[in-house]
């Protein structure tokens, strides 16, 4: 039970680790078909492929001391930040989908700064769950990303398999 009150339909302890397994769920459904997604996009070496991952790395770094300064000054709420890594990640991944290589380092830089799913989501379970409770709903969140981490690239790899979907359509899954 949540400390937010009877009144809020909102109960983090339920809603949060839902909202994990989709965003990991969706990022995982692509890790099949990264080959033809960098094929596609003219990717050829390692040095290239180094570089992207970098690049999402670095990225990810900066957006989150940048947007947990920005939640701890009051500029932006958790739940506005939860909203920004889900849309700016769709973005991202469209730019994947029908972008070359100066897309491909585009997309990789803005979903790192950006995908913050995670950090915000243990923050806000952090804040609206009772201490006696905390640590079995903080389990219950890392038990649902680690659900999407094994079934999302079977899934991907199967519907790409078995359905003749394209990447494309499989990007599109995350929106």
């Amino acid at each position: 039970m949540s400390t937010l009150g009877a009144k809020n339909w909102f109960r983090p302890d339920v809603s949060l680790p839902i909202l994990v397994f989709i965003d990991n769920f969706s990022v995982a459904l692509v890790i099949p078909l990264l080959f033809q997604y960098y094929k596609k996009a003219g990717v050829t070496s390692a040095t290239q492929r180094e570089l992207l991952s970098s690049v999402f790395s670095a990225s990810q770094i900066i957006g989150g001391l940048l947007l947990g300064y920005l939640t701890d000054a009051k500029f932006l709420r958790k739940k506005t930040v939860l909203f920004l890594s889900f849309g700016g990640s769709a973005i991202a991944y469209l730019m994947i989908a029908y972008g070359g290589f100066t897309a491909l380092i585009l997309s990789r830089i803005l979903v790192g700064l950006v995908k913050q799913t995670m950090t915000v989501t243990t923050s806000m379970l952090t804040v609206c769950t009772a201490p006696e409770i905390r640590s079995r709903n903080m389990g219950r969140l890392q038990s649902s990303s680690t659900a999407a981490w094994i079934l999302g690239p079977s899934a991907g790899a199967l519907l790409f398999k078995c359905m003749c979907i394209s990447y494309r359509m499989i990007c599109f899954v995350y929106l």
